[in-house]
């Protein structure tokens, strides 16, 4: 996929990898608005882990300060190509596919699809080659339900009249 932008992340992760723990999670916390869960998840372990590395109380294994050492390099890229969007809630937000279709950056990136998603990031592909090249399949797993306006005025949810299609 994107040789420019996994450089990009190297170099960033380089630079990252000098931070104390507690300096990575700030960074994380404060200035790209990532939860104590999504770094669980992401590491593998709990909210209270990732709470007492924050404060000092425990030291997270190398494995898991190289994921937030990644994540904190993958986010300083995201926030150059997109500055106008807090990083994590562009991972968050669902990408600009037709209805019925729920996909996010943080899913593909919890597969460990980031060079892909550096491409869909930077312009080198669209979101549907990004799809077709990591989950060849994703047009079959359209939600059969859509929201709407009901006749009282709330969001509410029913069956597609035209089934998937």
């Amino acid at each position: 996929m994107s040789k420019v932008f996994d450089t990009r992340v190297t170099t960033r992760m380089a630079e990252r990898s000098k931070l104390s723990t507690a300096e990575l999670l700030e960074v994380l916390f404060v200035q790209y608005g990532a939860s104590s869960v999504d770094l669980a998840q992401l590491t593998k372990t709990t909210r209270t882990d990732v709470h007492n590395w924050y404060h000092g109380r425990t030291e997270p294994y190398p494995a898991n300060t190289s994921v937030l050492v990644r994540l904190t390099a993958f986010l300083d890229v995201v926030r150059e190509e997109r500055p106008d969007q807090e990083p994590m809630g562009w991972m968050e937000s669902y990408l600009p596919l037709p209805a019925g279709f729920n996909i996010n950056p943080l899913s593909l990136y919890y597969e460990g699809r980031l060079s892909a998603l550096g491409s869909y990031l930077t312009g080198e592909i669209s979101v549907e080659e990004m799809l077709d090249a990591v989950r060849p399949s994703w047009r079959d797993q359209r939600s059969p339900w859509e929201a709407f306006t009901d006749t009282d005025g709330m969001r509410s949810l029913r069956l597609r009249e035209h089934g998937l299609t």
